[in-house]
């Protein structure tokens, strides 16, 4: 079963050119910024978190979304939202996609053209996928993550700090 929910993903992501119309242009170099304390601290519909808490560039971190509080037959797909603060509202850069056993996954910047989501697929909450962290300078950033539930989706994010490697 666990490899045909690999294969499919591998197809999905491999023939779906579909592009997210809500994902914003990543900003040009230079231009993040450390959010204001009401962003960091804004509380989140899903209970989200990254292991270990700071994280490096290009160094793997695990994903964990908590099923406490959803359905039973809630979904989580096999990708999420990396943003930035551009100084008025987060932003996404990178479609950060989970990993699944010994494979930690891929970080891929947004392409303004171009750009695949797949925002369920049916992935078990709880156990947490490994992730890649992207190329990024150290600071403050978000992951934005949505639940699929039977009568609709549930948006979430997690705060991570990246410290230098």
């Amino acid at each position: 079963m666990r490899r045909l929910l690999v294969t499919l993903v591998a197809v999905t992501v491999a023939c779906s050119p579909t592009t997210d119309p809500t994902t914003t242009p990543p900003p040009s170099s230079g231009t993040c910024t450390q959010p204001p304390a009401s962003e960091v601290d804004a509380p989140s519909a899903l209970d989200i978190r990254v292991e270990p808490a700071l994280t490096t560039p290009l160094g793997e971190a695990l994903l964990v979304v908590a099923s406490e509080g959803l359905p039973e037959r809630a979904l989580a797909g096999v990708d999420a939202g990396w943003q930035c603060w551009d100084g008025a509202q987060w932003v996404t850069t990178h479609i950060v996609y989970r990993g699944f056993g010994s494979n930690p996954g891929q970080t891929i910047p947004v392409n303004q053209e171009f750009q695949i989501r797949v925002p369920s697929i049916g992935l078990d909450l709880d156990q947490g996928y490994p992730i890649v962290i992207p190329p990024v300078d150290p600071g403050t950033y978000r992951i934005e993550d949505e639940i699929i539930v039977d009568d609709g989706t549930v948006p979430g994010f997690v705060i991570v700090e990246v410290v230098a490697a």
